[in-house]
């Protein structure tokens, strides 16, 4: 026996929550849908899918120099340099 189909209303729901923020697991549970419908849903719509990473605080100036940029000391980094990494 399969759930009870969804309303357009509950649909909505599960987008305003997922698009907020909300856990998947808080959404997935009190809609009694699968942990994988809300991205579905969200996906079938058009919206931007959530990432499952969590967010990062902002990169330092040394984080930086890693990716390309100037270092702190204003040289640029070792592979703008010639140096083999």
């Amino acid at each position: 026996m399969s759930a009870p189909r969804l309303t357009s209303t509950d649909k909505g729901n599960i987008l305003s929550a997922y698009v907020s923020g909300e856990p998947i697991k808080s959404i997935s549970e009190r809609f009694g849908v699968h942990p994988s419908y809300p991205g579905l849903l969200a996906k079938r719509r058009g919206l931007f899918l959530r990432s499952s990473a969590t967010p990062q605080a902002p990169r330092t100036a040394d984080e930086e120099s890693l990716t390309g940029h100037v270092t702190s000391t204003g040289e640029a980094p070792f592979s703008e340099r010639g140096a083999a990494i």
